[in-house]
């Protein structure tokens, strides 16, 4: 997680778990339009600190990966 604090990859990773139990499908599938939809559904049900949070754990996790190590 190039650096980023426990806490940071930990809410990253609440933040994830949320985007795909809401379309109930892997997050690298989504669509703009996708989030577009989750985070309007968001701001209905959730705080401005979680939707900040959601925001940028889907902006960091939709970065092209610098890492060159084979998985």
């Amino acid at each position: 997680m190039q650096g980023k604090r426990p806490s940071t990859i930990d809410a990253y990773a609440r933040a994830v778990r949320r985007i795909t139990e809401f379309f109930d499908c892997v997050p690298d599938t989504l669509t703009t339009a996708d989030l577009k939809q989750y985070f309007n559904s968001l701001i209905q049900t959730h705080s401005w600190s979680t939707i900040k949070l959601d925001h940028k754990a889907s902006a960091f996790c939709s970065r092209p990966s610098t890492d060159t190590t084979t998985r």
